[in-house]
């Protein structure tokens, strides 16, 4: 069935630009830079753009690549290559050759979009992958403008292929998450309605879109309401992120932690309240990717006044999976399943765990993906009667709010009792002089694993691995007392900026131990 958003019915993804070019044609879609373009300008240029790919050869079916850091054309080309019916295969603009050279490979794109900064690297593959056919640079195209006849929309399937996203590869080679139109519409509608978006509405693009969370809930729910998007780069630091946020008279916030832990340490000038929320008029603040610490939800609300609600979700879920309501959220929970979401919490046999015990989180509905691309035994590993197995630790209170307590591959067994590394790392992260840390299990003779933490302190304090431990054993049970702490200077993160614990392993297993 088509999903319907704001009265609207829709099968694809184009459908959505479309519906809101015919609806606020003048209004401002999207700011970028010293670019400012109504939905009536931006329609064309996707129109003219679909046109040049189709002249490439770009048809229904086929997988096309992109390799670009948030732009207006970036989105520009996932809109096109959807009225084309095509595939995007959209790619961290980060990697290096090798990574993108298997991404292209593994995915079977023949064209690639990317920019003239990275355009040379790009056609440098060709010698390597013979299948692939053209390497475009998107901002060179827009001087094509009308040589090209525009082609009809195609026919798009609601459970046809739209976009392919490559998880991040902690545990091996990437794989390719195939997320449907029908799987996105659906959690567009569902993220509109938790979230109350509007057209009055003025979102800023923070998070990457190559990544499911940016370009759901940043980039197509703002479009699907004919909201205002505004790309922000978050390399130009916390303060050029506020003037943007102030300057655009921003009203919803959607970031990673470690956003909302700058803004909440930040030092604002003594002002009221009320001329704070007038200075800065954001009427929410979603915070999803990895865990928020309670602590920062209170410093950020108590210095802004804003509501900052912490979500849960995951690139197979297209991607958004649950959120606290803003009428009655939880303090340290994901909050409850978004509409038509269902999930469950499960043991080892299969399961549903009662209130408060802890099991893996399963995920239901109409967001989940079709499966990973040419992997069929991880599909039917990981989906299961429709279930999706997140790998992810967790339990439900009483009232039904969803707390995360893991990744099921990262729980720490010592001496047959499970350790959480959220848990420790919650409490360390309370410590006064801790900036952040993240604990690991390492083997051990006799007692199977035991925990290790490597932490990261704030500038200005001098805390010995001792002392840390001497307070966690104020705190913890001893099994779950890190046997060593480990300081470091900085975390290894990806680029949404969660700690990669392969990285902290293998740095144990090249010496650091």
């Amino acid at each position: 069935m088509p999903v319907e958003i704001r009265g609207f019915e829709y099968a694809g993804l184009y459908q959505l630009l479309e519906r809101s070019a015919e609806e606020f044609p003048n209004a401002l879609a999207l700011v970028g830079g010293s670019r400012r373009i109504s939905y009536a300008k931006f329609s064309e240029e996707v129109d003219h753009l679909s046109a040049f790919l189709h002249f490439l050869g770009v048809r229904p079916g086929d997988n096309v690549c992109l390799y670009l850091p948030n732009s207006i054309e970036f989105l520009a080309s996932y809109f096109a290559i959807w009225r084309l019916g095509a595939t995007a295969v959209p790619v961290n603009y980060m990697w290096k050759r090798e990574e993108l050279g298997y991404v292209v490979k593994d995915s079977g794109s023949a064209v690639i979009l990317t920019d003239s900064q990275r355009f040379v690297m790009v056609e440098g593959l060709r010698s390597e992958n013979r299948r692939i056919r053209h390497v475009v640079d998107v901002e060179s195209v827009a001087k094509k403008e009308g040589i090209y006849p525009i082609p009809d929309p195609a026919l798009v399937k609601e459970h046809q292929c739209a976009v392919i996203i490559y998880t991040s590869g902690t545990t091996g080679r990437p794989k390719g998450a195939m997320l449907s139109h029908h799987n996105i519409l659906s959690n567009i509608a569902s993220c509109s309605l938790a979230i109350s978006f509007s057209r009055k509405d003025r979102v800023p693009c923070l998070l990457p879109l190559f990544h499911s969370f940016g370009l759901t809930v940043c980039a197509l729910t703002p479009v699907a309401v004919g909201a205002r998007i505004v790309f922000v780069n978050p390399a130009q630091g916390v303060k050029a992120i506020v003037k943007g946020l102030i300057k655009e008279r921003a009203t919803i916030l959607v970031g990673i932690p470690p956003l909302f832990s700058i803004m909440a340490d930040a030092k604002l000038p003594k002002l009221p309240r009320f001329l704070i929320r007038w200075i800065l008029p954001i009427r929410v603040a979603i915070s999803g990717s990895s865990a928020l610490d309670p602590g920062i939800i209170e410093r950020f609300q108590n210095k802004y006044g804003i509501p900052l609600l912490e979500g849960y979700g995951l690139t197979e879920a297209s991607p958004v999976v649950s959120l606290n309501p803003i009428s009655a959220p939880r303090s340290g929970s994901v909050g409850l399943p978004i509409k038509d979401v269902e999930v469950k919490i499960v043991d080892e046999h299969g399961q549903e765990c009662p209130a408060g015990r802890v099991g893996e989180i399963l995920v239901k509905g109409p967001n989940v993906m079709l499966g990973y691309y040419r992997r069929p035994l991880e599909t039917r590993e990981t989906i299961r009667n429709g279930w999706l197995r997140t790998g992810d630790l967790g339990y439900k209170d009483r009232d039904g709010y969803i707390y995360i307590v893991g990744r099921k591959k990262e729980m720490i067994i010592v001496r047959g009792l499970n350790v959480y590394p959220r848990e420790v790392e919650a409490v360390l992260n309370k410590l006064p002089g801790v900036k952040e840390s993240a604990v690991v299990g390492v083997k051990h003779r006799t007692k199977g694993e035991v925990p290790y933490a490597f932490v990261v302190l704030k500038k200005g304090w001098d805390l010995s691995p001792r002392e840390i431990q001497a307070y966690l054993k104020s705190k913890l049970a001893d099994y779950k007392v890190p046997q060593r702490i480990i300081l470091l200077d900085e975390l290894p993160k990806n680029t949404l900026r969660k700690v990669q614990k392969d990285r902290l392993l293998a740095m144990l297993k090249e010496g650091l131990d």
